[in-house]
């Protein structure tokens, strides 16, 4: 088990007094948007033609392609700029 997979169960233990019906699933949605509005720098790929391959690379891999062959399109891509 992950050191963060522990301290997030003990984190669990030691604050979370729901139910698991939708609750901690929301907790955990609610911890992640907070990192997220406080995150500072640009969260935003600059170049579009590597943030399509990325996408695209993403969806193939959901439909079942291998994802190291997916990684290495996205790299050709950026390799290419």
């Amino acid at each position: 088990m992950s050191v963060e997979l522990k301290k997030f169960r003990q984190l669990m233990k030691n604050s979370y007094t729901g139910t698991v019906d939708g609750e901690l699933q929301q907790l955990s949605i609610d911890e992640v948007n907070s990192y997220v509005s406080n995150a500072v720098g640009n969260r935003k790929l600059s170049n579009s033609e590597v943030e399509t391959a990325i996408q695209v690379a993403m969806q193939n891999v959901a439909a079942g392609a291998d994802p190291a062959d997916e990684l290495k399109t996205v790299q050709d891509v950026q390799d290419a700029q």
